[in-house]
């Protein structure tokens, strides 16, 4: 894909900061890019089946955790992962997320 297109599928949707995440709440990966700085998910809401889409910008450590063969089978489908948030900690104010 060419770097037009890239951009405009990244800007394309609804940026959502990812402190509104419901905490202990599971949201499905829909899609997955890897950034240089930044991860940029897709993520839908599967507790209400709305089928509504957000794009999130996942903090650096997170997003080097991904290999490129592990963004790619979220891509085709080929395995089922939700993100999971669990709040902010308390000593250093950073994000804490998990994956199940």
């Amino acid at each position: 894909m060419d770097l037009p297109s890239k951009f405009r599928t990244i800007t394309s949707g609804t940026l959502s900061d990812i402190y509104a995440l419901i905490i202990d709440h599971e949201y499905s990966f829909v899609r997955a890019e890897r950034l240089h700085s930044a991860g940029m998910l897709h993520l839908r809401d599967i507790r209400n089946f709305d089928k509504s889409y957000f794009l999130y910008r996942l903090p650096k450590r997170y997003v080097d955790v991904f290999s490129d063969g592990d963004t790619e089978n979220i891509n085709l489908d080929k395995v089922w992962l939700y993100l999971i948030y669990k709040g902010i900690c308390t000593f250093t104010n950073s994000v804490i997320l998990d994956i199940e």
